[in-house]
């Protein structure tokens, strides 16, 4: 305890009665103690003694002090735990380097705690670079096959260079630059073949590299060397030579590859020439015989050179090819002048004149012969002679320039006319013949191969078609007729065409019956009515009225009529089409709305009230309503009808819209099938259950098949909610008119 603390202080009081009061004080020493020299960090190389430079740092507290050293130093650490320590961050380090970090306390005799815990820090680093123990080799080499890989291994082996790291066993190869004698220079790593281009520009050669290496922590070091080549005596070597050979005219010259290699694997210096004794006019034979000569000369960079000659003949030796028929027949009106279309005269270099001359064998109207001779000689005076027979004859028919129309008609009045021109101007064709005179005839369709047939034949005529329900494509009547030709030497042809009636008018219905409204009498549930048909107005048959059928709703059997008749009709709205089909099967169609309504309302019978006890403490209770079954109805029962869609768990599916980079709910579809709407007799309600949560700015739209809008959702929070719509009874017949109904 210090000095100035060692007394005891005795308090003496005096009361006003004269009484002694006497109390002692002995002063506590709390006053923490105080660093006066902070803990100093260290740093030491990775080649130390580590061990026994962390225990003595940590032996001497890292030269921190505390009250001028009357406090004592408490490292946070022990010695043991702050090597273990140490070795985890030097495994995770480069070469065994680290920092770790120790905190210090002071404490004094009364075992007062310095308020404030120092810090310091064990460095361990390594800022050595690798070492050359034997720096890179310069080498010479004279030039030979294997240069380039001679260069490559140097390179790889780092110029034969042997290295070591003081504090780690890897050392890296990161990358070396280059230079060569010529100026050109480079820089690249380690991985794959060197980007050193032995340049064969000149013929010695060198380049000076630098090698770099690197240890585990970044540090480099570098060593230089260069590698030389010296000089080349050999000339280039010829591998592969073309020979001397003689070609015909006809063929390509050919293409001559002659492989010259050198002892450098470099760059050789080529020329190449070549001469011919060609003539330049093409009616010359010179022109198509000659010689060509071709001379290479190789030299490499130090001068040594290699040449070779070659020497390809061109001949014209072989006479022209015709290729021919013995015997040709021709048509009456070829001309026999052509010659391409008789013979075809080739030659391997160039035809110079072709001979031939004519003699006629026989002649009459329908067939002449003639024998030919043919003499081809080529430019360099070769020579081919050959003989042909020509036979012209008419045996071509008539030709049709414009083919026989095919007609199609609209069902009137005027139909045997329009067909009796049509026969009359033969189909409308054009026709022509090449030699002779040619005649026409219609008739039905078949195959007529002589002219007796065609002249015993007859025309066909058309009749009017007579009504059909089994009409396609509005066809009422369909003829084929073939329009024959042939000349006087029994040459014949033939095209077919058609003749068509058609219906394409679709039938008026005149004045469709006005809708009704009819109110029952009292226990009537149905009444019988008269139904006329209607008027129809028609371009083909016209009043004629066999081809109705009327429905009534949709769920009952089609029924065909000709004329009027009584027909019974249910209480509520009934829907009467009539539909009209004419012989060409074009259809017309209308509808009337017949409201019989049924006055008398039905008996309801309410069941019994029902009184709910609740338990203690409850204030409310579930009750399951009974469904209604005590009623009466004068005419039906009730129709429950209900349908819900999705079936299960419906959900909305989005898509990411890639230029606003939004989500987007796709449109989902939902179709109500097999509708009742015939006697409907009140309004429908669409019950819409969601459950979903909506950004701000986004919303929900409910639409009908027709795209109105019937409900927006703009605001929900994922609270299932429902809401109810209330569709018309003549919005939802139009659109469950089809039977089915779809919502998006």
């Amino acid at each position: 305890m210090p000095d100035y603390l060692k007394y005891v202080i005795v308090l003496v009081l005096f009361c006003a009665n004269g009484s002694l009061i006497a109390a002692s004080l002995n002063p506590q020493d709390t006053i923490p103690p105080v660093f006066t020299a902070p803990p100093q960090n260290i740093t030491v190389t990775c080649d130390a003694d580590i061990n026994n430079e962390l225990t003595f740092w940590l032996d001497n507290h890292a030269m921190a002090e505390a009250d001028q050293g009357e406090a004592e130093i408490i490292n946070l650490i022990s010695n043991n735990d702050a090597l273990i320590l140490l070795e985890e961050v030097r495994s995770a380090s480069c070469s065994g380097t680290g920092d770790l970090e120790i905190g210090f306390v002071a404490q004094d005799s009364c075992n007062n705690l310095s308020t404030d815990t120092l810090f310091a820090i064990f460095s361990i680093t390594d800022n050595i670079p690798p070492e050359f123990i034997m720096s890179s080799k310069d080498v010479s080499y004279n030039c030979h096959y294997g240069i380039k890989d001679s260069l490559q291994y140097w390179i790889d082996k780092i110029g034969f260079a042997e290295m070591e790291d003081n504090c780690s066993d890897t050392i890296i190869r990161t990358n070396y630059s280059w230079k060569d004698n010529l100026g050109n220079t480079g820089f690249s790593d380690f991985e794959g073949p060197t980007n050193i281009v032995i340049s064969r520009e000149v013929c010695l050669w060198s380049v000076d590299v630098s090698f770099f290496i690197e240890d585990e922590c970044g540090n480099i070091n570098v060593s230089s060397a260069t590698f030389r080549i010296n000089g080349d005596s050999h000339s280039p070597d010829i591998v592969n030579a073309p020979r001397d050979t003689i070609i015909q005219c006809s063929e390509n010259i050919p293409d001559s590859h002659i492989i010259f290699m050198d002892g450098c694997d470099g760059d050789l210096e080529f020329e190449f020439t070549e001469t011919n004794t060609r003539a330049t006019d093409e009616l010359e034979c010179a022109y198509y015989n000659y010689d060509i000569t071709r001379h290479w000369n190789a030299r490499d960079a130090c001068g040594n050179e290699e040449v070779y000659t070659q020497i390809i003949s061109v001949r014209d030796t072989s006479g022209p090819e015709a290729i021919y028929q013995g015997v040709l027949a021709l048509d009456c009106d070829s001309d026999i002048t052509d010659l391409s279309v008789f013979v075809n005269i080739t030659d391997n270099c160039r035809i110079d004149t072709i001979f031939y001359s004519d003699s006629i064998i026989s002649s009459s109207r329908c067939n002449t012969e003639i024998l030919r001779n043919y003499i081809a000689r080529d430019i360099c005076q070769n020579e081919t002679g050959f003989e042909q027979t020509l036979q012209l004859q008419d045996f071509s028919a008539p030709g049709f320039m414009k083919l026989p129309k095919d007609t199609i008609v609209e069902c009137s009045e005027d139909v045997i006319n329009i067909y009796n021109t049509w026969i009359d101007s033969f189909g409308f064709a054009i026709v022509i013949d090449n030699c002779n005179q040619f005649y026409t005839k219609a008739l039905s369709p078949g195959l007529y191969t002589d002219t007796i047939l065609i002249n015993n034949s007859i025309t066909p005529g058309y009749s009017i078609p007579e009504c059909s329900q089994q009409a396609e494509d509005g066809i009422l009547g369909f003829q084929i007729v073939e329009f024959v030709v042939y000349d006087e030497c029994g040459n014949i042809n033939m095209n077919r065409a058609s003749f068509t009636v058609v219906d394409t008018v679709a039938p008026d219905i005149q004045f469709c019956p006005a809708d009704l409204d009819i109110d029952l009498f009292d226990t009537q549930c149905d009444t019988s009515l008269l139904i006329r048909l209607p008027g129809i107005d028609d371009n083909c048959f016209p009043g004629k009225t066999d081809n109705y059928q009327v429905q009534i709703n949709s769920d009952t059997p089609i029924i065909p009529l000709q004329d009027s008749i009584f027909l019974n009709f249910p209480a509520g709205r009934n829907k009467v089409q009539y539909h009209y089909r004419d012989c060409g099967g074009n259809t017309d169609s209308c509808t009337q709305i017949i409201q019989i309504n049924d006055l008398e309302a039905p008996i309801l019978t309410c069941p019994d009230d029902i009184t709910i006890i609740l338990e203690e403490q409850n204030c409310n209770a579930e009750y399951i309503l009974s469904s209604l079954q005590d009623f009466f109805e004068n005419c039906a029962s009730p129709v429950d009808f209900s349908i819900v869609k999705p079936e299960g768990e419906g959900l909305l599916s989005f898509y990411l819209n890639n230029s606003t980079k939004k989500y987007s709910a796709r449109n989902s579809i939902l179709t109500f099938s097999e509708i009742q709407s015939e006697g409907l007799i009140a309004d429908v309600r669409l019950i819409l259950d969601y459950s979903m949560n909506l950004s701000p700015g986004s919303q929900v739209e409910l639409r009908s098949e027709s795209g109105n809008l019937l409900h927006q959702i703009s605001t929900s929070n994922c609270n299932e909610e429902e809401v109810i719509i209330k569709i018309a009874q003549d919005q939802f017949d139009f659109w469950s008119n089809d039977g089915r109904i779809n919502f998006a």
